[in-house]
Order: structure tokens, then sequence, then C-alpha cells
């Protein structure tokens, strides 16, 4: 069988500062938990198949692993979803609503363009 450039057996051998990099782990207590956390949520949704509702959003708001479940960083997720992510996110829904049929997203594009054209008008009447 020809070498495919991988080993049959590969031998068990801890890589170098595996020990170092467990000690650090099991020593990050609340802030390493913190991070973890952080880092495990970044990741996209799927846009292909599922587009988070806002029902689903707003579930996680109030009880997702982004926060603790009490205290101020529960409460400012919260506000965050009140303030930015229902607004934001109804709109762009909304807009990707429009846009999926030429019949209504032509006259959106059209309505959108003169807002566009509008809003540099002022501007440079401004200066």
């Amino acid at each position: 069988m020809p070498w495919d450039g991988v080993p049959d057996e590969v031998p068990d051998v801890p890589e170098p500062g595996a020990a170092a990099a467990a000690e650090q782990v099991d020593a990050g207590g609340r802030i390493g938990r913190l991070c973890s956390r952080l880092v495990g949520g970044v990741h996209p949704p799927d846009i292909w198949e599922d587009r988070p509702g806002l029902a689903k959003l707003a579930a996680y708001a109030r009880h997702g692993v982004g926060a603790p479940e009490k205290g101020p960083l529960r409460t400012g997720q919260l506000w965050w979803f009140r303030l930015v992510c229902l607004p934001i996110t109804a709109w762009a829904y909304w807009k990707a609503w429009a846009l999926e049929r030429p019949l209504r997203g032509a006259p959106f594009l059209i309505v959108q363009v003169w807002w566009w054209l509008l809003n540099i008008a002022v501007f440079f009447h401004l200066l």
C-alpha cells in the first residue's frame, strides 16, 4: 500500500506545553468561564435554512448562556435585545421579506434609492 503521509499508529505523546495549558484553564476561574462563554457563542446562524425568529432571540435574551441567570450582565443582555437587537432585526427581516420577490423588491428599491438621494441632497444643501 502506498504511503499517504499519515502513519498507521500515532503514539500517545502529549504536546509540549499541554500541562501548562491545562493548569491555565483551571486557573482561569471566573474570567476564564466568561471568555469561554463569549467565544463559545461566536458562530453565525445558518441563514440558508434557519433564520432565528424574534421569539428565539427574545428567549435567548431571557434564558441564553450569554450571561448568568441573574445580575447586571443578564439585565444588560435583556436591554440590548430590547433597544438594539429587536429593532434592527425586525427592520432587516422586513427588508429581506420585501426583497424576496421582484414585484415587492422593485418598488422597495425605488423608494430606497429615492430616500438615499434625498438624504444626499439635504447633506450637500447643509454644507
